[in-house]
């Protein structure tokens, strides 16, 4: 800093080494001294705004982010945080509009977007429109494919919903085959031996999964 005191990159990498030894306050100001040129006009302030959140002052946070958003009407990426910021703190229909506007600032959806497609899609299994979430995992399938959270996720809301309950199985076992030691994918599969009566197999599938997970009411 002392040899480049307005370089934006140095501003910018001392604000993520701050943030990486647990020191958001002092991030944060480092961000905020970043020299706004390029898109370190923008990505300084998100970062800012990903600090707050981090700090737990969550309502600020928000706040700070929407600022980003409304800054940069071009960006998708300030429009996404957004998102992920609002669904964290359970604000899922705002959590859904925050993707569909990183989507419209997009273009559209690619190939590239299955974690957006996914995140988008709890965000709509959790503000009650499970048709439309539905069809968000089913396309994140094509591009992340065997990924264990979204195997999870959907195979657990089949389940619990009563729908598809074999092939939400075997997304589950799929999602336990690829982390063994998730309690929380261990037991979405014990939920679903229950719901297909096998109850035994179900016992030591879930006291299998409170042993990974011996905190979690």
């Amino acid at each position: 800093e002392a040899i480049r005191p307005d370089s934006p990159d140095t501003r910018f990498t001392i604000g993520q080494i701050l943030e990486g030894l647990g020191r958001p306050d002092a991030a944060a100001a480092s961000y905020k001294a970043t020299p706004a040129l390029g898109s370190f006009a923008w990505r300084a302030p998100l970062r800012v705004a990903e600090t707050l959140a981090d700090a737990g002052r969550t309502d600020a946070a928000i706040d700070a982010m929407r600022a980003v958003v409304e800054a940069t009407p071009d960006q998708p990426e300030p429009a996404i945080a957004l998102g992920h910021m609002l669904r964290s703190a359970s604000k899922f229909p705002e959590a859904v509009e925050a993707y569909d506007e990183a989507i419209r600032r997009k273009g559209g959806l690619g190939e590239d977007d299955g974690w957006l497609r996914y995140a988008r899609g709890v965000a709509l299994e959790r503000s009650g429109d499970w048709p439309a979430a539905e069809q968000e995992f089913l396309a994140a399938l094509d591009t992340l494919g065997d990924e264990p959270l979204l195997l999870n996720y959907l195979g657990y809301t089949w389940i619990d919903r009563g729908e598809n309950l074999e092939r939400g199985r075997a997304m589950v076992a799929r999602a336990v085959e690829l982390r063994p030691d998730d309690g929380f994918i261990r037991d979405s599969l014990g939920w679903a031996e229950f719901r297909m009566g096998e109850f035994e197999a179900a016992v030591e599938t879930l006291e299998r999964a409170v042993s990974l997970q011996p905190v979690d009411p």
